[in-house]
């Protein structure tokens, strides 16, 4: 089996697009099952990510709530350092709602006080 067949098949996805302008390829944008989005584009195409983003949720819609499992909206992972996406975002209305930290090594290297 192909690299990229046992890939999508441990990461399903419930659409995958790559994205190109102008004959082009500029990116990828997917759905997750959990109404994750998640966009990539290369620099100098951030004027296209909203257009992308408007597009996608013209053909999809998110999926119904489902308690500890997805809320019923679409949500952005973005690093804070990503500012050509936080400005995309908030240019289309969305809200910040939540930063999330990671321990480094799974938190076993936590620093007493």
């Amino acid at each position: 089996m192909s690299r990229h067949r046992r890939f999508v098949r441990k990461h399903p996805y419930r659409v995958w697009y790559l994205l190109r302008c102008d004959r082009e390829w500029i990116g990828s944008v997917y759905l997750l099952p959990s109404n994750s989005v998640g966009i990539a584009v290369l620099e100098g195409f951030d004027d296209r990510i909203g257009d992308v983003l408007t597009s996608l949720f013209a053909r999809h819609r998110p999926l119904p709530a489902v308690p500890s499992v997805r809320s019923g909206v679409f949500s952005f992972n973005v690093s804070p350092a990503n500012n050509r996406l936080i400005s995309a975002l908030t240019g289309l209305g969305a809200d910040l709602v939540q930063q999330t930290y990671v321990l480094p090594g799974g938190g076993r290297a936590i620093r007493s006080r």
